[in-house]
């Protein structure tokens, strides 16, 4: 279904954004 496909691209978006801001707070010092 169209709607599964856009919960599970809403859901790799969320980790890669969660991963890419975690990635950033580790490199720059606050």
């Amino acid at each position: 279904m169209a709607a599964q496909r856009w919960v599970g691209s809403l859901q790799t978006q969320y980790l890669e954004w969660s991963l890419a801001s975690d990635i950033i707070g580790r490199h720059t010092p606050i």
